[in-house]
């Protein structure tokens, strides 16, 4: 979702960062957690997040993160109402949708076309087959001026985005 959304921040190494916590979490700020250092810590790939033993980073916690106390011989693979509800709910996922969004509109034409391409191209890979290019289209046509963020949204919570096949 870093990378895609253009966010990502390519930067090797260096001490571990503190994202922005999502208020009503476990993670609190002074106590767990140090204050976000901004986009310096708020776009590193996720091997870069700080890990204390026994608190997890929320969203990462959804996608089975391991705890640090313990060896990890074997990642769990599980699939959850969680892990779908920070995924169509989240801040975070919402701020690489919004993200994504202004991408493919400062990458492409202006068309409802050109747009539906360059978010499917980003996202999945692919050119939009002819009836997700006219669901899509429709989508934009109708959906008023956040209708861009939200096709991105939906985008990034496709099986063919999350899963490897």
């Amino acid at each position: 979702m870093l990378a895609v959304s253009g966010l990502m921040d390519p930067a090797m190494g260096g001490p571990g960062v503190f994202p922005t916590a999502p208020a009503g979490t476990e993670i609190q700020e002074g106590r767990h957690w140090r204050k976000s250092n901004g986009p310096a810590d708020e776009y590193r790939r996720s091997v870069y997040i700080f890990a204390r033993r026994l608190v997890r980073y929320p969203m990462l916690e959804s996608f089975d993160a391991p705890l640090a106390f313990e060896s990890c011989g074997r990642r769990q693979e599980t699939i959850t109402p969680d892990q779908a509800l920070e995924l169509m709910n989240g801040q975070t996922v919402a701020g690489f949708a919004k993200a994504l969004a202004g991408r493919v509109a400062n990458d492409s034409g202006q068309t409802p076309t050109e747009l539906v391409n360059r978010a499917y191209r980003l996202t999945l890979g692919r050119a939009p087959t002819e009836e997700e290019a006219a669901r899509s289209q429709a989508f934009l046509g109708r959906g008023g001026e956040g209708a861009l963020e939200d096709l991105a949204l939906s985008l990034l919570g496709t099986s063919e985005f999350l899963y490897i096949d």
